[in-house]
């Protein structure tokens, strides 16, 4: 999972705590 399309899905199966960057990256709308 290191695509930016897999990154953004992570936050919401809840794995973006596992990856904080990309929480930084993508902000929830």
């Amino acid at each position: 999972m290191s695509n930016t399309s897999d990154m953004a899905g992570e936050m919401w199966t809840g794995v973006a705590p596992a990856r904080p960057k990309c929480a930084y990256d993508f902000s929830p709308p």
